[in-house]
């Protein structure tokens, strides 16, 4: 819900949910219902909002599933490196260890991290 959140200010500028008080602000996110985004978005980006935004929890997706989606490989392997983009996503996305320290950095020296570790 929060990623969907994040993706749909950074995309309009808005908060996805708005209301005049509070409990027109909490019908609307319990309804799930907020204003779409320019159509000059790809139909891809319009449903992954659409999954973000479901109101049950169990029906929006996974951060694997996330991760496997054709637009989010395309955008992270333009970051990563070949060897360092298979080694990320070879394994499960949850950990239930620490992480190693990062073994490399993309091409402007920021250190990528696709995984969530808890």
């Amino acid at each position: 819900w929060s990623l969907g959140c994040v993706l749909y200010e950074l995309c309009t500028l808005r908060h996805p949910f708005e209301g005049s008080n509070l409990k027109q602000l909490v019908l609307r996110i319990c309804r799930g219902r907020y204003s779409p985004v320019s159509q000059r978005y790809s139909s891809e980006l319009h449903l992954l909002l659409h999954l973000l935004f479901k109101v049950s929890p169990r029906d929006r997706p996974s951060a694997n599933s996330l991760l496997k989606r054709p637009l989010l490989q395309q955008k992270i392997s333009k970051h990563l490196d070949t060897q360092l983009l298979e080694e990320e996503f070879s394994h499960t996305v949850l950990h239930r260890h620490t992480p190693a320290a990062p073994k490399a950095t993309n091409n402007t020296g920021v250190y990528v991290c696709v995984c969530v570790c808890v």
